[in-house]
């Protein structure tokens, strides 16, 4: 479920408006701002942990309207539930990765999401001062 191509906050209201649910099979379901990537990154040369640790880095919910359950459902049938071995489950419209390690270890915290970029267009603001 990872996207095969680089989106504005702008690409992915206009595809959440045009039934976004239609077209995820491209897998755009997800997304991270390179604003909170950078963000992980300076958490990650900042940090004191040692060795290697690999972290989910994603916005707190995905772009779909849709429940994550339905959605799972509907393009991975077979699929009953989705969970890791903190038994991080999906649903309402949070996010498929469990980002609870980065917050836990980094102190990650997305500040970027489509949720709040339509907000702040919402409320009259430059769509293009949001970036």
């Amino acid at each position: 479920m990872v996207s095969k191509r680089a989106c504005s906050f702008e690409d992915l209201a206009r595809l959440r408006d045009k039934k976004l649910e239609e077209e995820a099979r491209d897998g755009l379901w997800n997304h991270v701002d390179i604003r909170d990537l950078g963000q992980i990154i300076k958490l990650s040369l900042e940090s004191d942990i040692s060795g290697y640790e690999v972290f989910n880095v994603n916005a707190e919910k995905h772009i779909s309207t849709i429940d994550s359950q339905k959605l799972i459902k509907k393009f991975f049938p077979g699929v009953k539930k989705i969970y890791n071995k903190n038994d991080f489950v999906t649903g309402g419209n949070k996010s498929f990765y469990d980002i609870s390690k980065a917050r836990r270890l980094l102190g990650y915290n997305p500040k970027y999401s489509l949720e709040n970029y339509l907000k702040w267009v919402k409320e009259g603001n430059d769509k293009d001062e949001y970036y």
